[in-house]
């Protein structure tokens, strides 16, 4: 669902013909209003708990981040644009502070992930070890790609 555009908003005059501007006025209000509440996000009793709980633990709301963000991913699934949109402006920081904090923690994803999230280690170190024959070795069992 997306929001009205200019083009929309250019063809409310030709709907709106022989009707008083007062009348074309509440449409608008209406619409905006129906808008706001289609795209409020909504967590479980259960986070909303953690959450408040979860403030009073950390000095500042942005120590919070982190742990919020997996209990929402948990919650929903992935964290979306609206989850990442929701927390930001709860714990007072930009929606970019956000993204680049999931961007830096490998099990933080704006995407759905399966059931499993299996990871296998193939920095330098590992490689040495058998990193790289370990995941063929899954890949192939599991047939999966990475």
């Amino acid at each position: 669902m997306r929001g009205p555009s200019y083009a929309n908003l250019q063809a409310l005059a030709k709907m709106c013909e022989g009707q008083l501007i007062a009348d074309v006025v509440a449409v608008i209000v209406v619409l905006m209003w129906c808008w706001e509440i289609l795209t409020v996000m909504r967590f479980s009793e259960e986070f909303e708990t953690r959450f408040a709980e979860m403030l009073t633990h950390y000095p500042t709301k942005r120590s919070a981040l982190v742990p919020t963000l997996l209990y929402a991913q948990d919650e929903v699934g992935a964290l979306t644009d609206e989850v990442i949109a929701e927390l930001a402006q709860r714990l007072q920081l930009t929606e970019l502070d956000v993204r680049n904090v999931i961007s830096y923690y490998s099990m933080l994803t704006t995407k759905p992930r399966g059931k499993y999230n299996v990871q296998v280690c193939t920095n330098i170190a590992c490689m040495l070890r058998g990193g790289e024959e370990l995941l063929d070795h899954c890949k192939k069992e599991t047939r999966c790609r990475p």
